[in-house]
């Protein structure tokens, strides 16, 4: 069975004080049977020129590895017109997603820097991923009136909402058809919530960071079960759809 992970990061992140190199992404994937993963930037220093060097450090390694894709992430207060350039740049290099990272940036998805990123991804018609859980900036319900403006983009919204804001991701992920779960951190009784009422078609398999992935392998697969449509959904199925694998 194919097991991508949705959610994988590369780099140095100065706010969480976390490191994942290529080797260390491969090497745990390996071990696991994973065969790959969605990679985007840990949060670089608050400059562009930074931005851009780990942008390219991912599409280098995508490159290399054409199991693994490429997710934008940005600082969404810089200069709009510096935003748009580094996406379309990111886009012409391969990347098919984009990340709002609200807690990192204290961004609301709702700000007017929030909507300016929505805008730009519905402009390349990229997947929109936005953090969620672990502060104001954070609540899922933030997203509702994104969502329902950008009905056409797809909006996984990560974490899903965290322990606090999972009935609330559950149910934009049940009112939206635009609307997808990526439940990275959720426990074992928070997932069977979402397969049970949203279904394994709007949840898909997430681990966030490296000493994370073992752990995650173990929650979604006691929370799935044995039934192999499901695992094969949310192991797999679900991301290739949103992300077109």
């Amino acid at each position: 069975m194919t097991i991508f992970d949705a959610h994988a990061h590369l780099g140095v992140d100065v706010i969480f004080e976390v490191e994942a190199s290529e080797n260390d992404l491969l090497e745990i994937y390996s071990k696991n049977g994973i065969s790959g993963a969605l990679v985007q930037p840990n949060i670089p220093r608050s400059y562009i020129e930074e931005t851009r060097l780990i942008h390219n450090r991912i599409h280098k390694f995508i490159t290399a590895n054409p199991t693994y894709y490429g997710m934008i992430s940005i600082n969404p207060h810089f200069d709009y017109a510096e935003i748009e350039k580094e996406v379309g740049r990111c886009v012409e290099l391969g990347f098919n997603s984009l990340k709002i990272h609200t807690l990192g940036y204290a961004c609301r998805p709702n700000s007017a820097d929030g909507w300016h990123m929505f805008e730009v991804a519905n402009h390349y018609g990229l997947p929109v991923m936005i953090h969620t859980g672990g502060s104001k900036f954070s609540y899922p319900m933030l997203l509702e009136d994104p969502i329902i403006k950008y009905n056409t983009t797809k909006i996984i919204i990560a974490h899903a909402g965290g322990i606090d804001g999972l009935d609330d991701s559950i149910d934009l992920a049940l009112k939206y058809d635009n609307v997808y779960l990526e439940p990275s951190w959720i426990d074992v009784p928070g997932i069977k919530r979402i397969l049970a009422l949203a279904g394994s078609d709007k949840c898909m398999f997430s681990s966030d960071v490296t000493y994370n992935i073992e752990p995650s392998l173990q929650i979604f697969r006691e929370a799935c079960g044995d039934n192999d449509s499901v695992l094969e959904n949310v192991f797999y199925l679900t991301a290739k759809e949103v992300f077109s694998l």
